[in-house]
């Protein structure tokens, strides 16, 4: 498989960044441990990810205290496929917490868009809600061509490179590493 470009590259992750894949999202905890949980997380044409979160829920205190964080969207190597290394897209970078009636627009979109879970109304959303944005600003994407070579790019619309990963080590070699 050759390189992808970067307007190809950048396709291929908004494709692969989206449901019915999950999203992992890692925090910084209070003791600067990461802390890492599942959730669905859709990655949008302007590099975001918006995660609605309960306000009591440690993640939304995390990314106060410490706004960096990290999202990864992993899948395994298919099933009779030759290849060892699994398809990774990782994204580092910055949130903002959006709350209270800064919150509205937002909510009253999506409660207009589609389906509404445990029947939340705006009101209930801004009192016990808060959007967590994300927004990337490097990413690393694996196992997308030939030998499960690995792809960074620290900006999103510039320069990137692409490195060999390094060959897969058996568990004996991987017990003298």
């Amino acid at each position: 498989m050759p390189f992808p470009s970067i307007a190809e590259m950048q396709k291929i992750a908004l494709q692969f960044c989206q449901p019915p894949r999950f999203a992992q999202m890692i925090t910084i905890d209070a003791r600067g441990f990461p802390t890492v949980r599942t959730l669905g997380g859709r990655l949008m044409p302007d590099w975001t990810v918006d995660i609605f979160t309960f306000k009591h829920f440690a993640r939304l205190k995390h990314v106060r205290r410490t706004p960096r964080m990290a999202m990864m969207w992993l899948q395994p190597p298919e099933p009779g496929s030759s290849s060892r290394t699994p398809k990774l897209i990782a994204a580092k970078g910055t949130a903002e917490i959006i709350e209270g009636e800064a919150l509205r627009p937002i909510v009253e979109q999506r409660l207009a868009s589609g389906p509404n879970r445990e029947g939340m109304t705006v009101e209930r959303y801004l009192n016990e809600v808060a959007l967590i944005r994300f927004h990337a600003e490097e990413f690393r994407a694996e196992g997308f061509a030939a030998e499960g070579s690995e792809l960074t790019w620290d900006e999103i619309t510039s320069g990137f490179t692409w490195r060999p990963t390094a060959p897969a080590r058996s568990q004996d070699e991987n017990a003298d590493a």
